[in-house]
């Protein structure tokens, strides 16, 4: 018996519940719903500009539902029908249809609207389309960003005033520049005096503003493995190069601040030629000649450098036999470079960059000229794409160290063909 009270007492209290929220339902529907031939005054404050849509300053407040349909009068000159698109608590949003007499309509205007169906409206099925394209969304937007704005100037004068009363030293914040990067590569460069056939690859770096500091940097690695006879002893070749230069324009007059950092490393074979030669050149100075003709950039450097270098070196017991000894050695070479920049055409550039770094015995008054780090890269890139472009790129260089050292070809001469893909990287 208490089993059925108990369950008879529950389904009294579901249908309670049911029963305050279907009328509360009923409620907010008549609340926010004009009667049929109700009237309502209202002011036009926003219109768009075919004069399709209009802002009143009534809504949910003054009983206007989405959806409502309603007869337009100005000054009791029929303007039209119109539906209500966008409702909020005292704006609301009207799109007109069978309209006439618009002439009489415009922003600040009065406007008299009529309900035509009351509660009884019909559904109006291109009501989600007809919000879509909303003045009243869009001046609302507006509205909040102009008050974010004037908080945000309003919190920026606080903050003034304060910093004048009280002075806080502010430390300058690092911004990162625009940056160009570059990636390439070429399935085969042929590297002169022993012809080999290298694999290459590297990244180019460079900053986007250049109006007053200029950073350009190369890294670029190469190798090739092989056996070399029937025992399948291995061969290896590896080429490491990076070179970074960073110009501060105009720093002296017509002179510019120039700084080099270089980093090289050959192996040939069981030798090294070049365990590493690490030059860092923080000073220098550098002239930039005014563009003429299709010569877009020239310029020539001196940059001083002090230089630390390690590479093997064979040292002979008799005519047949020798031990090989690692050679190390710091010492300065002065850098003249010189940068050619042309355009030949559209989408044909060429560029030439030479180094010439003569040796300078630390406590002698002159260079070693006979002792002298030679390189002059020559490239011709020709842009299929605005970040896809191929070069054929001309390396020559000079070492009299590796013929003193190793006895070997102190000319190395390299050709290829390399694919450059770049892309940029922007706050």
């Amino acid at each position: 018996m208490f089993k059925i009270i108990n369950k008879l007492y529950i389904f009294f209290i579901i249908t309670l519940l049911l029963n305050f929220f279907i009328i509360n339902i009923f409620i907010i529907k008549n609340i926010y719903s004009l009667d049929i031939d109700e009237s309502i005054e209202a002011t036009i404050i926003k219109i768009s500009d075919n004069k399709k849509r209009f802002v009143i300053n009534k809504g949910l407040e003054d009983g206007i539902a989405e959806g409502e349909i309603v007869k337009g009068f100005v000054n009791d000159k029929y303007i039209c029908w119109a539906v209500a698109v966008e409702v909020r608590e005292d704006l609301s949003e009207w799109v007109m249809e069978r309209a006439n007499n618009l002439e009489h309509v415009g922003e600040n205007v009065n406007i008299s609207l009529y309900s035509i169906y009351g509660q009884k409206k019909p559904s109006v099925s291109n009501l989600y389309k007809l919000k879509k394209k909303s003045i009243l969304n869009k001046m609302m937007d507006e509205a909040k960003e102009k008050y974010i704005q004037k908080e945000r100037e309003k919190l920026e004068l606080e903050k003034k005033l304060l910093y004048e009363e009280y002075p806080v030293k502010e430390y300058k914040k690092f911004n990162y520049p625009d940056m160009s990067f570059s990636l390439n590569i070429s399935p085969i460069s042929i590297r002169s005096p022993n012809n080999e056939q290298t694999i290459s690859y590297g990244l180019d770096v460079k900053n986007l503003e250049r109006e007053k500091y200029v950073f350009d940097g190369q890294y670029k690695y190469s190798t090739l493995s092989y056996t070399i006879n029937a025992n399948h002893d291995k061969y290896t070749s590896s080429n490491t190069y990076s070179t970074n230069i960073f110009d501060i324009k105009n720093k002296w007059g017509k002179f510019d601040y120039s700084s080099l950092y270089q980093y090289k490393k050959q192996l040939s074979g069981i030798f090294y030629y070049t365990r590493y030669q690490l030059s860092i050149g923080p000073l220098g100075i550098k002239y930039r000649f005014k563009p003429f003709a299709k010569v877009t950039e020239l310029t020539a450097a001196l940059i001083p450098l002090m230089e630390f270098y390690s590479a093997d070196s064979k040292e002979y017991i008799n005519q047949y036999s020798y031990n090989v000894i690692e050679t190390k050695d710091t010492y300065m070479r002065f850098a003249f470079n010189s940068d050619l920049k042309m355009t030949l055409s559209e989408h044909l550039k060429l560029e030439n960059v030479l180094f010439w770094k003569p040796y300078y015995d630390i406590g002698k008054t002159t260079p070693d000229f006979s002792n002298v780090d030679f390189s002059n890269n020559l490239s011709l890139k020709y842009e299929i794409y605005p970040d896809v472009s191929i070069s054929y790129v001309n390396n020559l260089s000079w070492d009299i160290r590796k013929k003193r050292n190793l006895k070997e070809a102190s000319t190395e001469w390299e050709n290829g063909i390399y694919a450059y893909y770049t892309f940029n990287v922007k706050k």
